[in-house]
């Protein structure tokens, strides 16, 4: 039957049922109105945009506000799980708590850094990390930024080679991502190379991440 011999639905409510019909399976399936508004409202995504290193534009200020509703709390506490390679000193919650802390693992090959969003998502667009704020030296040189949807097959989306821009203590490092097509709910920042002191230790103030949050 053509289409235009249907009325016209003008309005909705949440619990009207739409008809879908599903090309895969060669069925029509029912689907409520509200369920249908969470999956455009979730689907279009979140926009995270860096204004300056340090801002409160990245996702972890969002995790941790709750999306801008409440006032500030690690967000490790709401969802996000970050791993290492080793614990040489500090936690790891001090790379989001936004205070002058800092954490770094032990002297390893290839140390790293892993952050899992719980479940959510997202296509990385920049990316913010701080040195440690206690003493000099230890400065990351070379690392990547690497996304993952299983924690077990890892795809770079940005490497640096003996970068020496991080000199001081607390300084910020904001790097634009090339590979930002695809959303990964796991990111971590994997060491290459020894770092400024000649170590394998991963030494870091803080993180941040930004780009397009499916949560």
């Amino acid at each position: 039957m053509k289409l235009d011999l249907y009325p016209e639905l003008t309005s909705l409510t949440d619990n009207d049922l739409l008809l879908i019909w599903d090309a895969e399976t060669n069925s029509t399936k029912k689907i409520k109105a509200s369920t249908l508004k969470t999956y455009i409202n979730t689907s279009s995504g979140k926009e995270l945009a860096i204004t300056a290193s340090g801002d409160s534009n990245g996702l972890f200020y969002w995790i941790g506000t709750s999306g801008g509703t409440t006032t500030w709390s690690s967000p490790t506490g709401k969802g996000l799980v970050i791993t290492a390679s080793s614990i040489g000193s500090g936690s790891v919650s001090s790379l989001v708590d936004r205070a002058n802390s800092e954490f770094f693992t032990n002297s390893d090959t290839n140390a790293w850094v892993n952050f899992y969003l719980g479940g959510k998502s997202l296509k990385c667009n920049y990316y913010s990390i701080k040195t440690r704020s206690s003493s000099s030296g230890y400065h990351p040189r070379s690392w990547k930024l690497q996304g993952s949807n299983d924690n077990s097959n890892w795809v770079d989306l940005d490497s640096q080679v003996n970068n020496t821009t991080l000199t001081a203590n607390s300084q910020w490092l904001s790097i634009p991502v090339a590979n930002s097509s695809v959303a990964y709910t796991n990111f971590r920042i994997y060491m290459t190379g020894n770092n400024s002191s000649g170590f394998g230790h991963l030494v870091l103030g803080e993180v941040e991440l930004y780009g397009t949050y499916f949560g």
